[in-house]
C-alpha cells in the first residue's frame, strides 16, 4: 500500500511539474516572439498563465503540510485558477465562432470584457470559499472542502459552468467544422482536417471534469475509493499539459520554435497572417 501511495505522489508531483514547464515555456515563447504575439496567442496566453498558477497551487501542498494562512492563500488560488482557465476555453471558443461563422473581424474589441468578466468572476468564486471557512487542507491539495457547504460551493462556482461550457464548446466547434465543410475544395483540403482538432478542446474538459466530479460526489457519500482518487488527480493535473499541448502547440509555434531549433535569425511568416490583428483558424491550430 505504501508503495502505491509512493507511486502516486511520484506521479502527480512529475505531471504538475511538467505542466509548470510547459506553461512557462508557451508564457516564454509569447513574451520573446513579437511576430506571434497577436490575439489569439493573447488567448491561449492568459490560459497558460492560470494554468501555471494551478499546478503550482498543486505541487507546493504535496511536500509539507501549509499553515492555515498559506493554505488559504494557496487554496484561492487554486480555485481562482481552475475557474479562470475555464472561462478562457469559453472566450477561446466564441472568438472562433464569431471569426469563422459570424465572419466578425473585429473580435478583439471584446478582448477587455472577456478579461474584466473572467478576472472578477474568478477572483470573487475564489474569495467565497475562504469567506465562507470552506478552504483546508485535503487530499495533499489546499482546496474547497467535501463538506456539504463545500460541495455547494464546488459545484456553483466549477462543476455546473463546467459542464455548461463543454456543451457550448462542443455546439460552437461543431458549427465551426460544419461551416469549413460546406466550404470550397481548396479551403477543404486545407482547414477540415485540421478543423477536427478542435473537438479535442471539449474532450480535455470532460477528461478533467468527469472523474474528478465522481470522485466528490462519491466522497460527499463517504464513499472511498482510492483508485477513483488517484484518477481524478491523474485527469485533474493532466488537464493543463493537455490545453498546453493543443491550445499552445499550434502550427505557426511549431514553426517558431522550429526556425529557432535551425539557428535562423529571423523568423517569416510565409503567407501567414499571424503577425497583424486579424484572426484565422491556423492561429488556433
Amino acid at each position: 500500500m505504501a508503495s502505491m501511495e509512493k507511486s502516486t505522489f511520484i506521479t502527480l508531483i512529475v505531471l504538475n511539474a511538467l505542466s509548470i514547464i510547459l506553461c512557462l515555456f508557451a508564457i516564454v515563447i509569447y513574451i520573446i516572439a513579437k511576430p506571434l504575439r497577436n490575439y489569439a496567442f493573447k488567448l491561449v496566453f492568459w490560459m497558460n498563465l492560470a494554468d501555471l498558477l494551478r499546478s503550482i497551487s498543486q505541487i507546493i501542498p504535496k511536500f509539507y503540510r501549509q499553515s492555515y494562512e498559506i493554505c488559504q492563500i494557496l487554496g484561492f488560488f487554486h480555485v481562482f485558477s481552475s475557474i479562470f482557465s475555464l472561462y478562457w476555453a469559453l472566450v477561446i471558443a466564441i472568438t472562433i465562432y464569431q471569426v469563422l461563422v459570424k465572419q466578425i473581424l473585429d473580435v478583439e474589441k471584446y478582448y477587455k470584457y472577456w478579461f474584466g468578466f473572467s478576472l472578477s468572476i474568478s477572483s470573487i468564486c475564489g474569495i467565497i470559499p475562504i469567506f465562507l471557512n470552506d478552504i483546508s487542507y485535503l487530499h495533499e491539495k489546499c482546496t474547497i472542502n467535501e463538506s456539504f457547504k463545500g460541495m455547494i460551493t464546488k459545484f456553483s462556482e466549477f462543476y455546473i459552468p463546467a459542464f455548461i461550457i463543454t456543451i457550448i464548446n462542443t455546439v460552437i466547434f461543431y458549427k465551426v467544422y460544419i461551416v469549413l465543410k460546406e466550404e470550397d475544395e481548396v479551403i477543404i483540403s486545407k482547414d477540415k482536417n485540421d478543423a477536427k482538432r478542435l473537438f479535442y478542446y471539449p474532450i480535455i474538459l470532460v477528461i478533467a471534469i468527469i472523474p474528478s466530479m465522481i470522485e466528490n460526489i462519491l466522497s460527499f457519500f463517504n464513499f472511498e475509493s482510492g483508485d477513483l482518487e488517484f484518477i481524478s488527480e491523474l485527469t485533474w493535473a493532466l488537464q493543463c499539459i493537455l490545453n498546453s499541448a493543443c491550445y499552445t502547440l499550434t502550427k505557426p509555434i511549431k514553426a517558431y520554435i522550429s526556425s529557432i531549433c535551425k539557428n535562423k535569425k529571423s523568423f517569416l511568416f510565409e503567407g501567414s497572417e499571424l503577425n497583424n490583428e486579424s484572426i484565422t483558424l491556423e492561429n488556433f491550430l
